[in-house]
């Protein structure tokens, strides 16, 4: 029997946004992968912007989650990071994946704003962004370095949300506007 494809769609989720529900949507309708799973990060020190604490991120990625599809449709959040003191890489997130449910084959979730610097993500895992499978999704102004049209690994999922970034949401936002 084929083994479950599940793709891994991390980030901050502060907030969820229609876009990343749109996005995950879009992997399943396409068959990109059989799941999605949803990973809201543990603490970030790089992002102090982020005030929200990873609990309240991981229920709210729930409730959009929930409100937004129905229960059998396999899209799921995942809280592996939220209890960890701090945020776990990419391929450490997937190495402990790997060890928790060896019947699955991990595909991670990307931009093509973020793609060309994944091999400093972690030194402890050199080469991890050649050896994973990766979904590629379109961000409006990022063109991707043209050895990734080339690789084996990579999946280009273009024309679906991409601007999912909370970031965008949160500058878009009437209260980010009028403070």
């Amino acid at each position: 029997s084929r083994r479950k494809r599940i793709a891994v769609l991390g980030g901050s989720f502060n907030p969820p946004t229609d876009g990343y529900l749109l996005m995950a949507a879009n992997i399943i309708h396409t068959r990109s992968a059989d799941e999605v799973w949803i990973v809201p990060c543990g603490p970030r020190p790089d992002k102090p912007s982020m005030t929200t604490c990873a609990r309240d991120r991981l229920l709210l990625t729930h409730l959009a989650v929930e409100a937004t599809f129905s229960s059998s449709f396999p899209i799921k959040v995942d809280d592996e990071e939220i209890e960890r003191d701090q945020a776990l890489t990419t391929p450490h997130l997937l190495s402990i994946y790997d060890d928790k449910y060896p019947e699955s084959d991990f595909y991670f979730v990307i931009g093509t704003d973020l793609l060309d610097g994944l091999h400093s993500w972690d030194p402890k895992y050199p080469g991890w962004e050649l050896q994973r499978q990766l979904i590629v999704m379109d961000r409006p102004g990022y063109k991707p370095d043209a050895k990734w049209s080339k690789a084996s690994n990579v999946h280009f999922l273009f024309g679906s949300a991409s601007s999912a970034s909370s970031s965008f949401s949160r500058a878009a936002s009437p209260r980010a506007m009028s403070s």
